[in-house]
């Protein structure tokens, strides 16, 4: 099978309104909070071939720590229960961490 690519747009969101609920208990509180997107976006473009083993690869600039494309690449390959050759590259726009909602490392507890 060929490799197949695609090209897809991740907008930055603003938060319009946040409210911290009940604590779960894993430490985090239950959010309700409001998002509107923006035109300021990431650029993620993806190759994708299959294979008889999964790899999962990205091309980030930033090499953001348990960078969130590649947990939910794995996680999709996962559930469909097939393996592939998957490769991203990240071309980043949006400003990390800078109170973006940027990837995991913004989560605080409260």
């Amino acid at each position: 099978m060929p490799s197949r690519r695609a090209t897809v747009k991740s907008l930055a969101k603003i938060n319009l309104d946040l409210r911290v609920l009940n604590k779960n208990p894993d430490g985090f509180h239950e959010l309700r909070t409001v998002f509107q997107t923006i035109s300021l976006a990431d650029t993620i473009d993806i190759e994708y071939e299959a294979a008889r083993r999964t790899e999962i690869t990205i091309d980030d600039p930033l090499a953001i720590a348990d960078n969130l494309i590649l947990k939910a690449a794995r996680a999709v390959l996962d559930a469909l229960k097939i393996h592939a050759r998957v490769h991203f590259r990240l071309r980043k726009r949006i400003p990390w961490a800078a109170g973006w909602a940027a990837d995991r490392p913004t989560r605080r507890r409260f």
